[in-house]
């Protein structure tokens, strides 16, 4: 993750906010962990899709700057691997975590809260940090602004560029270099796809936890139904240090059509099982089966 770790970036202003189902919650509490998937096995691929073409587009601009002809030849090689990117032997695996600076958006509750029910989970921004750092990861916004969007890219774009002036020469076999370079490129690309976000979704305010890591490596695999096929995951611990304490600051009820025995009821379990600084509160939103 080079390039986002130089990636600047303002704090989020308050708890962000994980939305999800009360299945998910009781199954985060109890186990201690929350699951960050693999970005390429995300619900929305679209979603990735948009990085792909975004990446494209600086690559062509790029073309359109050079003239050497083994340059011209490499970008060539780059935007072809962005269509098999796919089935590519890639030793890297990006996992993310969503989160958000809106704790009662109508169109979170609707997409993850299944329609009749959900919560969004409150958590301190410096403990999802904490987190994300000791898996070597970062919490990082996402990116909704195309001038920004393009920057990036450019960015990343340039440098194999200048990788590829500096060493092409020197290589015993171009075409093994050029290989070699281009699986790099498609995993950097990956490592960014995260924040790259097209500006419709700016509403949602989203900020991530992404973990980069080897395959195999240091995080252990972990996999669930994903319903047209078997979806890989991480589980990241939601304590720090050892702490006993579980890190949700508070749970927020999503629209529902039994609201005083749905917070009572989380009152009580989340006091049992979190303690008493966790705080739970209904959406302003009303009920709606949508």
């Amino acid at each position: 993750m080079g390039l986002l770790h130089s990636f600047e970036h303002d704090p989020p202003q308050g708890l962000v906010h994980h939305y999800t189902t009360y299945s998910a919650l009781l199954g985060m509490v109890r186990d201690g962990v929350i699951w960050a998937s693999d970005i390429l096995y995300l619900n929305d691929s679209a979603e990735f899709f948009y990085s792909l073409v975004q990446a494209r587009g600086s690559l062509i601009r790029a073309q359109d700057r050079i003239v050497d002809e083994r340059e011209i030849s490499f970008l060539d090689e780059l935007i072809q691997e962005l269509e098999r990117i796919w089935v590519l032997p890639l030793t890297r695996a990006t996992y993310v975590a969503s989160f958000s600076e809106d704790p009662d958006s109508l169109s979170q509750w609707r997409a993850y809260g299944s329609g009749t029910g959900g919560v969004a989970i409150g958590f301190d921004p410096g403990d999802l940090g904490a987190i994300a750092r000791e898996q070597e990861g970062q919490l990082l916004p996402c990116i909704y602004d195309e001038g920004r969007q393009e920057e990036l890219m450019g960015t990343l774009v340039s440098d194999f560029q200048e990788q590829f002036r500096a060493d092409c020469s020197a290589a015993p076999s171009l075409d093994e270099f050029t290989r070699e370079l281009t699986l790099h490129f498609a995993e950097s690309l990956i490592d960014l796809a995260p924040v790259v976000k097209h500006p419709a979704f700016r509403e949602e305010k989203e900020w991530r936890l992404v973990v980069s890591a080897e395959r195999p490596g240091r995080l252990q695999t972990s996999f669930r139904d994903g319903g047209s096929m078997i979806k890989p995951f991480i589980k990241l611990p939601l304590r720090l240090d050892g702490s006993k304490r579980l890190l949700i600051e508070e749970v927020v009820l999503g629209p529902t059509p039994n609201p005083g025995l749905a917070q009572e009821s989380t009152e009580q379990y989340l006091k049992a099982a979190v303690g008493e600084s966790c705080q739970v509160r209904l959406s302003e939103v009303p009920f709606r089966s949508w």
